[in-house]
């Protein structure tokens, strides 16, 4: 929340659906899921989810601001997963 707090963004019940989501994969497999990946799967946890409202909860881009509020390595870039 400290992290949360430093960028501005006041954690609601959405975010903390992302950034539970965020941290499951990285217990199961070591890495943060890329953000198509996060978008599919994000539709599934919150009803009518997509790019938009992601970007509405982490307006500095949903993978990068998600996994540092998350306290996760950053994400893989293009090629790299």
């Amino acid at each position: 929340m400290a992290i949360a707090a430093a960028e501005g963004l006041r954690l609601g019940d959405d975010h903390w659906i992302i950034i539970d989501y965020l941290r499951d994969p990285f217990r199961e497999h070591g890495h943060t899921p890329s953000f198509r990946n996060m978008l599919k799967d994000a539709g599934e946890r919150i009803a009518g989810c997509d790019s938009k409202r992601l970007y509405d909860l982490f307006p500095l881009g949903p993978a990068k601001q998600g996994v540092r509020i998350a306290g996760l390595p950053k994400p893989f870039g293009k090629g790299g997963y």
